[in-house]
């Protein structure tokens, strides 16, 4: 018992930073508009410049919600930057009540592989999205208008649309790791226990 808790807990782990380019993350253009085309092209272009450290990055088309993102995430993926539906209507409505943070939406998953997720991939979701927020803020400054509300400006000029980030692992990094080593100590007491047992019966 020993050995195979150790060989669990030891082998997910093994080179763990060297694999990560066989993690993909998901893309989702919910918005279908300007905004959407933007980021996603922008996340997109990540994959031009590989690295054995850095995910590689996949649009999907097959994800009608983001409902249906997260569920597929929490099943089956890594993490996912989802464009919300409506972003580009609501940027070209803006008023009063304006909030940049619903135009995207970070999806992780640190329960699927805790040391990975939170060392390689979780920071690649948030760069990544953070350099599409940007890229769309600086090409959106250039055709800004004026809107209808003034005291909007300063928000559409500087942060034209931002990001939310969620976790929707069933159990999150600060669970993980304390699993792992539970389980292992359990591994290791089942393991003196029949040791013990052989001892007194022989």
């Amino acid at each position: 018992m020993y050995w195979i808790a150790g060989s669990i807990i030891y082998g997910a782990v093994y080179k763990r930073s060297d694999m990560t380019h066989h993690a993909t993350l998901e893309v989702v253009d919910l918005d279908g508009g300007p905004v959407g085309r933007a980021v996603a092209d922008s996340i997109l272009q990540l994959n031009s410049r590989p690295s054995d450290k850095s995910p590689r990055w996949r649009l999907r088309t097959d994800l009608p919600t983001l409902a249906a993102t997260r569920e597929w995430v929490r099943l089956h993926g890594w993490g996912a930057i989802v464009i919300n539906q409506g972003a580009s209507q609501r940027l070209q409505d803006a008023a009063a009540g304006y909030s940049p943070q619903n135009a995207v939406t970070v999806i992780n998953n640190t329960g699927r592989h805790p040391v990975t997720s939170i060392s390689y991939l979780e920071p690649a979701l948030t760069q990544a999205a953070t350099a599409a927020v940007h890229q769309f803020a600086l090409a959106h400054l250039a055709q800004l208008q004026a809107p209808a509300d003034p005291l909007l400006l300063p928000t559409l000029a500087l942060r034209p649309i931002a990001f939310t980030s969620e976790d929707v692992g069933p159990f999150s990094f600060a669970l993980a790791p304390i699993i792992c080593v539970f389980g292992f100590l359990v591994g290791t007491l089942m393991m003196v226990e029949a040791l013990i047992e052989w001892k007194m019966t022989t």
